[in-house]
């Protein structure tokens, strides 16, 4: 019952220079996992184990990114990031859902 993420903060994408961080943030939250693990930048070596996000993560920031994409009308980039979704996580029903 709780609402996504996306729509609890749509309403900010209302501003263009709120669109523009978020978007930011977003891309720089997912290069930063998959390079360190973590959402942020590791200038000091690898991250700790505390520090470190689920494996989950990942998915839940492409499902974050396709409905950001979906949103402001680029259905290529919406496509390419709930469809990586589905291959990182087949069996989640949310997604496919999504794609439809």
């Amino acid at each position: 019952g709780v609402p996504s993420l996306f729509q609890s903060v749509k309403h900010l994408y209302a501003v263009p220079e709120k669109v523009q961080t978020i978007e930011s943030l977003l891309t720089q939250y997912v290069e930063n996992f998959q390079q360190h693990g973590t959402f942020k930048s590791s200038s000091s070596g690898s991250a700790d184990a505390e520090e470190m996000e689920p494996a989950s993560t990942i998915l839940w920031l492409h499902y974050y990114l396709a409905q950001h994409y979906d949103y402001l009308g680029n259905s290529a980039k919406a496509f390419a990031f709930i469809d990586q979704a589905i291959r990182d996580t087949p069996t989640l029903v949310e997604l496919y859902m999504f794609k439809a």
